[in-house]
C-alpha cells in the first residue's frame, strides 16, 4: 500500500524525501478532485493532507474520510514555521 501526500511545494518536498509520493494540490477544488481520484485507487492506503488545505475543501475531506480506504489523516500546521 502507498502513502500519497496532497500538499503545498515546500511540504511535497519533505516528504518526498522520505519515500512518500508527494502531489502538489493549488487549492480546495483541486484536492477535491485529487482525493475522489484517490478513493478508486486500492493501492493507496494512507492520504496525508494539511488541516490548512483540507479547510479549504471540508465536504469533500469528510466524504474521503467516510469512505475509510484509504485511511485519510489530516496534519497540523506549526504556525512558527
Amino acid at each position: 500500500m502507498k502513502i500519497v501526500h496532497l500538499g503545498d511545494e515546500s511540504d511535497a518536498r519533505g516528504f518526498s524525501l522520505a519515500g512518500v509520493e508527494a502531489r502538489r494540490v493549488a487549492d480546495g477544488h483541486e484536492l477535491a478532485r485529487r482525493l475522489r481520484e484517490l478513493g478508486n485507487d486500492r493501492d493507496v492506503g494512507l492520504v496525508l493532507v494539511s488541516r490548512t488545505l483540507a479547510a479549504q475543501a471540508p465536504d469533500a475531506v469528510r466524504a474521503a474520510a467516510a469512505l475509510g480506504v484509504p485511511l485519510l489523516l489530516t496534519l497540523p500546521v506549526d504556525e512558527d514555521a
